[in-house]
């Protein structure tokens, strides 16, 4: 029997080859996902509901919320979905100025509520082209929103208001 001799070379090879297989493996695995992050998506209704309407606007936006009149319910992420994409403005400082207005207008950042009351550059009068219609800004002041936050809103509406 003929003995046969290895090349030293082959065996960095191999090795080489298996190093590459995992790191493929490994980088594939995290397709689609935020490196670093410990939470949801940003741009997703999840990124949303987690790091502003469950934190900041819980408070009053509960059945049992301190601001009485304030119809939004973001008691769970189910409802504050629900609340924010199958309602107009209601309460007592929107009644009849701007009731037809959508609070989530999939698709359209400058006919949504919800934008119009977070963010400065969508807060017009005769907003969503209704006339008086003046969108309530107390929320302009008082949450200091990040920009991860509001380029959160913006995107989550433009890509059509998803339950993502």
């Amino acid at each position: 029997m003929a003995h046969k001799t290895t090349d030293p070379h082959d065996s960095l090879k191999k090795l080489l080859q298996v190093l590459a297989c995992v790191s493929l493996v490994f980088l594939f695995s995290r397709c689609g996902s935020n490196p670093g992050a410990n939470g949801p998506a940003v741009g997703t209704f999840s990124y949303i509901y987690t790091n502003l309407l469950h934190t900041a606007c819980i408070e009053c936006h509960v059945p049992t919320g301190a601001q009485n009149g304030a119809t939004l319910d973001f008691t769970t992420q189910a409802l504050a979905f629900q609340t924010l994409t199958a309602s107009t403005v209601q309460g007592g400082a929107s009644v009849g100025i701007c009731a037809t207005v959508k609070i989530v207008n999939p698709s359209s950042v400058t006919t949504s509520y919800l934008a119009a009351v977070l963010l400065p550059s969508y807060h017009t009068t005769n907003f969503g082209g209704v006339s008086g219609c003046t969108p309530y800004s107390v929320h302009l002041s008082d949450q200091h929103l990040t920009a991860d936050e509001q380029s959160s809103i913006v995107t989550w509406i433009q890509n059509g208001a998803p339950n993502n």
